[in-house]
């Protein structure tokens, strides 16, 4: 079985790319893809946190640092089935440069998600080279979108081509940065834009998913539909950059700004 390994990442914190990583998580789990999800955050992890586990005897910390072999690091999460590979929610320095020898242990799944830090420094580079495949995780606010096109930035010169840009806690209302121009700052299009709502803080409190926890909700429905795009063989190839990273965010404010 041929696994692709799927890296989650962001241009910053706070735009939900963990509850991300732990609805996909479970989704394509339900739908009978083989999945594992991984936390590749492993200096301020809380990927197992989204399914309520505390006790983690042995981390991804561990399996990088060669004191274990990933498959017995690997959790099964009682209520969902859902795979986890959790770090250690103790600091526990790692070396991300055996990230690909990690990997290479992990056998029978189709589909590998890897959480990674917020931002594009650290490790983010090492999660990303592993990868076939990148999701980039957006707020639809300029901090967000201006940051989550430096992740796409990064993750072009990198060598990857297969590129998602998904937008999370989505309210529809006037002061938020329309469809075209998320994509004209980030030059990259937009698969799926999933809803703010107040099911999925609910779930986190549940400690269960909220594909799972409240399947009918909005946000739900909508972290499924990713799942499916995800689940099909590869993501459809996005294009190089029609203009530089930095032509285009002082283009885009001068038309903001009427300059």
């Amino acid at each position: 079985m041929e696994t692709r390994v799927v890296s989650v990442i962001s241009g910053k914190g706070g735009v939900g790319k963990t509850t991300t990583v732990a609805n996909l998580g479970a989704a394509l789990t339900a739908m009978g893809v083989e999945t594992l999800i991984i936390d590749g955050n492993i200096d301020t992890p809380n990927l197992a946190l989204h399914f309520g586990i505390t006790e983690i005897h042995w981390s991804f910390q561990d399996v990088l640092n060669g004191r274990v072999d990933a498959a017995r690091a690997t959790l099964v999460h009682s209520k969902s089935g859902v795979r986890i590979l959790p770090s250690s929610l103790k600091y526990q320095p790692a070396d991300m440069k055996n990230l690909r020898g990690a990997l290479d242990q992990l056998t029978g799944y189709e589909i590998i998600i890897i959480d990674s830090p917020p931002g594009v420094i650290g490790h983010v580079e090492d999660i990303i080279e592993a990868s076939d495949e990148v999701i980039v995780i957006s707020t639809p606010d300029i901090p967000g979108v201006v940051n989550a096109a430096k992740a796409v930035k990064l993750s072009r010169d990198i060598g990857k081509t297969n590129i998602l840009l998904v937008l999370n806690k989505v309210l529809e209302k006037k002061f938020e940065l329309k469809k075209k121009e998320v994509e004209f700052i980030s030059d990259c299009e937009i698969v799926c834009a999933i809803p703010e709502d107040e099911a999925v803080p609910l779930s986190l409190g549940d400690k269960i998913p909220v594909v799972l926890n409240n399947p009918t909700s909005p946000a739900a429905q909508k972290f499924k539909e990713l799942a499916g795009i995800i689940s099909r063989k590869g993501f459809a190839f996005v294009p190089a950059p029609r203009r530089g990273f930095f032509s285009r965010i002082i283009g885009f404010f001068k038309r903001l700004f009427g300059r």
